[in-house]
């Protein structure tokens, strides 16, 4: 098997440590020693990798027995505190009940009364009676969508 390099000696571990190394990061930027959307690509590509592992049935089956090895609900590996937790969900569709379905049908239909209601005050006119309404707040948020490409000869080759 090959030797697989984990993130923590580049990346540290700890809440400090990822404190730190944001920091330097951001005086590299601020210092213009790296460029900042190489920063956000790095941060999605991090983002991917962490939804990637724990989407993935044989890490999370691995991850779930080496947790099982400590009889302890909480313990520590590696300066993480690990509790093992469990949660329940329950589908109510499959019960059949009949005010349990009613109730979901009304509450469907409040919901795209209060959309249809909510276009209407963001046009500032209400259509049935003439009146001027008092607009919303509009708040707006630039951010940057990052796409990564599937092939490495796309990428830039200035470095």
């Amino acid at each position: 098997m090959p030797n697989v390099q984990i993130f923590e000696e580049k990346i540290p571990l700890t809440k400090e440590g990822i404190r730190d190394y944001v920091q330097k990061i951001a005086q590299a930027v601020d210092d213009g020693l790296i460029d900042p959307l190489r920063v956000a690509i790095f941060y999605k590509c991090l983002e991917d990798i962490g939804t990637a592992l724990k989407e993935n049935y044989r890490i999370k089956d691995s991850v779930n027995e080496a947790a099982d090895k400590y009889h302890e609900n909480t313990f520590t590996v590696a300066g993480a505190q690990i509790t093992k937790n469990q949660r329940s969900t329950f589908d109510f569709r499959a019960c059949d009940d009949p005010p349990y379905i009613e109730l979901k049908r009304q509450r469907d239909e409040l919901d795209a009364l209060i959309k249809a209601r909510e276009e209407t005050i963001k046009c500032g006119i209400d259509p049935a009676t003439g009146e001027t309404l008092k607009k919303p707040i509009q708040k707006v948020t630039s951010y940057l969508s990052i796409k990564l490409l599937g092939n490495d000869n796309n990428r830039e080759t200035t470095d």
